[in-house]
């Protein structure tokens, strides 16, 4: 049996606002982080996101969705963006529930 995804949500501590394509998030727990224009293609996994914990083949598959594209072709830049979102503390992984 294959281990369930891991789930992506954006953080608590983490303020945002936007839309229409364009996002600004900013980490509110390290003083030193600065805010970050989401915007593109960016937004678009922004924008799915929002919608609160998901996994990453469903956020690929939104993305890709949403761009009127197979999910073959976002799949491996959604998935190195959403690992840049954590390194940067704009997402959290978490167990599957």
């Amino acid at each position: 049996m294959s281990e369930p995804e891991v789930v992506r949500q954006i953080r608590a501590d983490v303020a945002w606002m936007g839309g229409d394509g364009r996002f600004v998030a900013l980490t509110l727990s390290a003083p030193e982080s600065l805010p970050l224009l989401l915007a593109d293609s960016a937004a678009l996994v922004w924008q799915v996101l929002t919608d609160g914990p998901q996994d990453e083949s469903d956020i690929v598959a939104r993305v890709a969705a949403a761009a009127g594209v197979e999910t073959e072709v976002v799949a491996e830049d959604v998935a190195a963006f959403l690992r840049q979102l954590e390194r940067l503390a704009l997402v959290a992984r978490t167990a599957p529930t």
